[in-house]
């Protein structure tokens, strides 16, 4: 299958991603598997993973430590930095443009119209893995729980990582309501684990669906710290490793934890507390894209760089809380600038400067100026953050710039 043809498939999603959006309900998508003989109910078992932040991070940490144990580990995630076929990977290798182009007509020959870009890209995922049955498959809800996609499967372990506030207009305005919809993921007599750290709000509500469901609600005390051989080192992962921890002792209660070690070290989750160095720069690359997880990141950089000055690059999407996010430096120093990053998409910076709490914002113009940046600020610590995608957009425009050192030389691997 020729690179058009794989051009024309992005093309489709990312078309379909702009006119029809998210579709928040069940009923359509199990339509559609029906068509292709239920794929979920015969690809491999599955752990599934929820959560407002953590997600990908417990996802990464329970894959290497798998793949460590010598088990074959299949991983739907979502959103992507780069392109649409890292989201479905076995053993961190992406699908290939020709298994995806070739699954993606298939899909849309048999149904080809009135599903949304995550329907058509969760249902390409499951045909994916049915036809190559990893040992363990780690699916990542797309939002909520109750209502998403991907809630058609009979996990073995379902996880819940930390709930906060995040798409208050689809899952509901308070903790309750939204740990509600996170909690749809557990299932009849299928044990479920989540953090101690969970708002008080958040774990009645985990208790009282697990009970309801005769589910083992299983809670883990976050580890104190991260060692330092392990390449994500935020000090946030410090729930992430526990979750992982425990979902390895859960499922496999006999593993070699030496093993199960290593893999946790090896475990990398692009965007998430990547540290480089650049000349006489620390950049630090993470997806903080909402108020609770733009919290953490502050906190650990406080811990972490104490006594070093602070730089922030910040984009974000339409969708995003920036209020919210912007209102966590209220009580920083720090130098902000912004960088509106795919006009029409992301927020553009007249409505980041609108704010009052948010003047002193600097415009930036794009991310291939990081190098002026560096310049204009050396031996400052310069954080990129805000949403996925435009984490995405930096990666791939200062690849020049980086590379090698922004894929295979993380400040913290030694």
């Amino acid at each position: 299958m020729c690179l058009n043809e794989f051009k024309t498939s992005i093309h489709t999603l990312t078309s379909l991603a702009r006119q029809r959006g998210i579709h928040y309900s069940l009923a359509r998508f199990k339509d559609l598997l029906t068509l292709f003989s239920d794929p979920h109910t015969n690809m491999g078992p599955v752990i599934h993973i929820a959560g407002t932040n953590g997600k990908g991070s417990t996802c990464a940490f329970i894959g290497s430590a798998l793949q460590a144990l010598g088990f074959r580990v299949g991983t739907f995630t979502s959103p992507h930095l780069f392109c649409y076929t890292e989201r479905i990977c076995i053993q961190n290798t992406p699908i290939s443009q020709h298994d995806f182009s070739h699954l993606l007509t298939q899909i849309l020959k048999t149904s080809p119209s009135g599903h949304t870009e995550f329907e058509y890209l969760t249902c390409l995922a499951f045909l994916y893995f049915k036809q190559h049955k990893p040992d363990f498959i780690l699916l990542e809800t797309g939002l909520g729980g109750r209502l998403d996609t991907t809630n058609v499967v009979t996990p073995i372990l379902s996880i819940i990582t930390k709930i906060g506030y995040d798409h208050q207009a689809i899952l509901g305005n308070s903790l309750a309501e939204i740990a509600f919809e996170k909690a749809g993921i557990i299932k009849k007599n299928t044990p479920v684990i989540t953090s101690t750290q969970q708002d008080s709000r958040v774990l009645t509500v985990l208790e009282t669906v697990a009970l309801k469901q005769n589910a083992t609600l299983i809670l883990t005390e976050p580890c104190q710290k991260i060692p330092n051989s392990f390449l994500m080192r935020g000090e946030f992962q410090t729930e992430n490793v526990s979750l992982a921890r425990q979902a390895i002792q859960t499922l496999l209660p006999e593993h070699n934890s030496r093993k199960r070690e290593i893999g946790l070290a090896r475990a990398r989750h692009l965007g998430r507390f990547d540290t480089y160095k650049i000349e006489s720069n620390t950049v630090i690359f993470d997806a903080a894209h909402n108020p609770p997880a733009m919290d953490a990141l502050l906190h650990s950089l406080e811990k972490q760089c104490p006594e070093t000055p602070l730089v922030f690059v910040l984009g974000f999407l339409k969708t995003k809380d920036t209020v919210g996010i912007l209102s966590c430096f209220q009580k920083y120093q720090h130098t902000l600038f912004y960088c509106d990053f795919s006009p029409g998409l992301s927020v553009p910076f007249s409505e980041i400067i609108e704010t009052e709490k948010t003047q002193h914002i600097q415009p930036f113009s794009k991310p291939s100026e990081l190098g002026t940046l560096l310049r204009n600020h050396s031996h400052a610590t310069i954080v990129i953050t805000g949403s996925i995608f435009f984490l995405g957009k930096f990666f791939s425009k200062t690849q020049g710039l980086t590379s090698p050192l922004i894929l295979s030389d993380p400040m913290w691997s030694a």
